[in-house]
């Protein structure tokens, strides 16, 4: 990050600057008003009259590609750190990876809040060389049953040819007849098996698979903690809520706390399992 903002060209520095100010990148981390238009209507779709949604979704869909690239609010631009840099890369391992044209041709590059796209930050892990066995995902969102994030991850995974991505991950499609408020638990596990395509111009073969498992931590009542403390119903705990008083800051971290105590054999089963099948393989390798 120490170099982010100042121009490069060929991989070489052209300028010497400061290193961007944290205020500058919280706000380009945090720009969600720089969306583009299609993104701002499946912010408040779910908001709008349900006899309007039909004639408006055939709209977005007939004119998606273009609302898709505008953007009322200009994202923020930095010099691209990759402009010109070589067409292709050599990896560790020998192949010959082939770098995006639209990423090393433009001189800038146009950063918004990525949230808006998906507001579940898995990819990084699912990338080669990241080799993550266990995600711990505890989740702080509010409106986590309807708003559609495990379906956006979902839709980023099918746009990155990542396989595998947990089995029924999120919450149930079906509704949840039983006499539980929550058809999720304040721990639940997802098993996958989860690979990353990799282009590289002398084989198209996916080099190998992992074992990839999800604990989801769901941001809802614990009865054993505070029966009365509903997240999903407190209005504090609202995404437009920025401020917290000394009591709400400790019901949250409380309940935090408390799903995770709950579930402590659990993970521990988890951790033990993902320990016993990456020594099976390594004694397996050695045979």
């Amino acid at each position: 990050m120490w170099a982010f903002g100042r121009a490069f060209e060929h991989g070489k520095n052209k300028e010497r600057l400061p290193e961007q100010t944290l205020d500058i990148l919280m706000g380009m981390f945090g720009s969600a008003f720089a969306a583009s238009l299609v993104h701002f209507y499946q912010e408040i779709r779910s908001f709008l009259p349900t006899g309007s949604l039909n004639k408006i979704d055939d709209t977005i869909r007939r004119y998606e590609s273009s609302m898709s690239s505008y953007h009322p609010i200009s994202p923020s631009s930095f010099p691209n750190p990759f402009y010109r840099i070589p067409e292709t890369v050599k990896t560790s391992k020998g192949h010959t990876i082939k770098r995006p044209g639209a990423l090393i041709n433009s001189k800038e590059l146009y950063l918004m809040d990525a949230g808006m796209d998906n507001n579940i930050p898995f990819y990084p892990f699912f990338r080669e060389g990241r080799d993550v066995d266990v995600i711990l995902a505890v989740d702080l969102s509010a409106d986590i049953q309807t708003a559609p994030h495990f379906d956006r991850a979902e839709s980023y995974i099918k746009r990155r040819d990542i396989k595998g991505w947990p089995t029924g991950a999120g919450w149930p499609k079906q509704a949840d007849h039983s006499d539980n408020k929550y058809p999720l638990g304040s721990c639940t596990i997802f098993d996958s098996e989860a690979k990353e395509e990799v282009t590289t111009l002398e084989t198209d073969q996916t080099e190998k698979e992992r074992s990839v498992t999800l604990a989801y931590f769901p941001f809802i009542v614990n009865k054993t903690f505070d029966p009365e403390f509903d997240p999903q119903e407190e209005e504090f705990c609202s995404t437009w809520n920025f401020i917290y008083n000394q009591e709400q800051v400790r019901k949250v971290t409380g309940l935090a706390e408390a799903n995770w105590n709950d579930n402590i054999e659990k993970m521990r089963y988890v951790l033990k399992r993902a320990w016993q099948k990456k020594r099976d393989a390594r004694l397996q390798s050695k045979k």
